[in-house]
């Protein structure tokens, strides 16, 4: 099953250069899914940058907004070379939703700097949302 895509786009913001952006989609391997939980497997994360960005925290979060499988901190280089760059998380957990209506993924990046002003880069956070559909 795959996500919509994502992305953090600054270029047309005054003084920033063509690379201050970043594209990304998600795959999921699901399990069972009931209206009550989601089996999730694994998620492949697709990343394209147009400069050297960071992969951060990834985090598996489940209907009441608490966290159910998490990564550390550490950064994960991702090339400025806007070509497809993947990682696949195995999950391996039951994600509740909790009376709600959706879970998520989040992936917390930190675009590089451009060379424009300090909004060309930084850090964002993207949310996939995965929802069991009748």
């Amino acid at each position: 099953m795959h996500s919509g895509t994502v992305e953090e786009d600054v270029t047309d913001l005054s003084g920033c250069k063509r690379d201050a952006w970043i594209i990304g989609f998600a795959k999921w391997d699901l399990g069972k899914v009931t209206k009550e939980e989601i089996y999730v497997k694994s998620i492949r994360l697709t990343y394209r940058t147009g400069v050297e960005s960071n992969a951060q925290g990834q985090f598996m979060v489940r209907g009441n907004d608490g966290t159910v499988w998490r990564t550390q901190w550490d950064p994960h280089p991702i090339p400025g070379d806007a070509r497809d760059h993947s990682a696949t998380f195995k999950i391996n957990k039951t994600v509740k939703l909790d009376g709600r209506k959706k879970v998520y993924f989040k992936s917390n990046m930190t675009i590089g700097r451009t060379g424009g002003p300090a909004d060309c880069g930084g850090n964002v956070s993207f949310r996939f949302y995965l929802r069991p559909v009748s």
